[in-house]
């Protein structure tokens, strides 16, 4: 984790130890976004250290795209499912198998994987 890391985490959970994990895996220079609502604090420590940039999301909003006010999610929803992720994503795992899927995303250029990515639907 000291000569890497994660460009963006987003920690959606708000847990003591989840926004402590995004904080500690994001690489130094990187941003930390904070979309659950926390319930606890957390050790700061790698913000000031690893120079972070710590940032909340509350919602999505409307925006506009293609001239049409629309939901931020649903524009997501229609870039995604008109650009397929072949040959972009090298392996899928299951949350559960979530230290597995940090330890190849950590070592994807020698693997010869771009992404890695969580596919919820599977156990």
């Amino acid at each position: 984790f000291l000569l890497g890391g994660a460009d963006v985490a987003i920690d959606c959970v708000g847990s003591r130890s989840s926004l402590n994990l995004a904080l500690r895996i994001t690489r130094a220079g990187g941003r930390v976004v904070v979309s659950g609502i926390p319930t606890e604090g957390a050790d700061l420590t790698p913000l000031w250290f690893r120079e972070l940039e710590l940032v909340g999301a509350y919602t999505g909003g409307i925006e506009r795209y293609d001239g049409q006010e629309r939901h931020a999610f649903d524009i997501a929803i229609d870039i995604a499912s008109r650009n397929p992720l072949d040959g972009v994503v090298g392996a899928t795992y299951p949350l559960r198998r979530w230290r597995e899927a940090v330890d190849h995303a950590m070592s994807a250029g020698k693997l010869g994987t771009l992404k890695v990515t969580f596919d919820p639907r599977h156990d």
